[in-house]
């Protein structure tokens, strides 16, 4: 999913499977990766039909990227790397807005983990994101 800086809604009523399979493969080269591989094919089509769906709706971006983050990391349909992949298409669609998530690797790595970890939800995600999303210059 390469950056489409400021095209939002009409960028991301035009996002596939294919493009979340890019950035999985883009995130999986970086960190240990045991596995580079597609687990569920059926829940990226999912997911790219409900991103698609929530941009013609017009919701807002970041209400977008946190229920992206959550399947992401709760459905699991990448054998390794679905933390990872998660933050980054959370990133790309901000972008897409003109915005991107000011947070450190760290801090980042240990909220997505959270969401499986503490079961945090879009609610405490989305406070998360609005609390950190900042103008892109």
């Amino acid at each position: 999913m390469p950056t489409r800086l400021g095209i939002g809604y009409r960028w991301l009523r035009q996002v596939t499977a294919k493009d979340i399979v890019a950035v999985h493969d883009e995130v999986s080269r970086v960190g240990n990766t045991w596995h580079f591989g597609i687990r569920e094919t059926g829940s990226l089509d999912h997911l790219a039909g409900r991103i698609r769906e929530m941009a013609s709706q017009r919701r807002p971006p970041l209400e977008i990227a946190a229920f992206a983050m959550v399947f992401l990391v709760r459905e699991h349909p990448f054998w390794d790397a679905n933390h990872r992949t998660a933050f980054e298409v959370a990133e790309l669609i901000v972008e897409a807005f003109g915005q991107r998530i000011a947070a450190g690797r760290d801090e980042a790595e240990a909220f997505v983990r959270g969401i499986d970890a503490r079961g945090l939800g879009r609610e405490a995600i989305l406070e998360w994101l609005r609390s950190r999303v900042t103008r892109l210059r």
